[in-house]
C-alpha cells in the first residue's frame, strides 16, 4: 500500500508571510518543498500534495525518502556544559523560585523559543494538531495525547 505524506506524519511548519500575503508551510524534512494557501489549513493541505509529488520522485529514482518525524525518538534529556558561575547563578534563581533547576532551564527555554510568548491555542484539522505559540510561529504534527502538567517538580 502506497504510503502519502499524511501517513508518513513528516513535521510541519506553517508562518505568515507579510511580503506574498499569505501563509507559506514548509517541511524541515523537506527543505526544497513549500506551498502557500490563504489559511493555514490551505497551505497545510497544499503542503501535503507538494510532499505527495516529493516522496514519489525520490521512490521514481530509488532514492531513500526522509525519515518521518515519528520515527526519530528523543529521549527528552540533554547533556548541558556550561561556566560553572552560570552553574551556580541558575541554581541560586531555582532555589529562590523553590524549583528544581531543571524545571527552571525548561522553562527559560521554553520563553526563549517563545513558547510562553502567548497562551497556546490549538485545535484539530484532519487529524492534525495546529498549536499556536506566538503569531507567525505554527507547529503541526500527528495527533498526541494531552499530558497534564505536573507542578512542584
Amino acid at each position: 500500500m502506497k504510503k502519502d505524506s499524511k501517513q508518513l506524519h513528516y513535521r510541519m511548519l506553517v508562518e505568515w508571510s507579510d511580503e506574498d500575503r499569505v501563509f507559506v508551510a514548509r517541511a524541515p524534512a523537506f527543505p526544497f518543498v513549500a506551498a502557500h494557501g490563504d489559511s493555514e489549513v490551505e497551505a497545510i493541505r497544499e503542503l501535503h500534495a507538494a510532499i505527495d509529488l516529493a516522496v514519489e520522485s525520490l521512490r521514481k529514482a530509488r532514492r531513500p525518502t526522509p525519515p518521518t518525524e515519528s520515527a526519530t525518538e528523543f529521549s527528552g534529556q540533554v547533556r548541558l556544559r556550561m561556566p560553572a558561575s552560570f552553574h551556580r547563578m541558575l541554581s541560586s534563581m531555582a532555589e529562590f523560585e523553590g524549583i528544581s533547576l531543571n524545571t527552571l532551564m525548561v522553562e527559560l527555554l521554553a520563553e526563549a523559543a517563545g513558547w510562553r510568548s502567548a497562551v497556546p491555542k490549538a485545535h484539530e484539522d484532519d487529524g492534525a494538531i495546529i498549536a499556536r505559540e506566538t503569531p507567525a510561529r505554527y507547529l503541526v504534527g500527528p495527533p498526541r495525547s494531552r499530558r497534564k502538567r505536573r507542578s512542584g517538580t
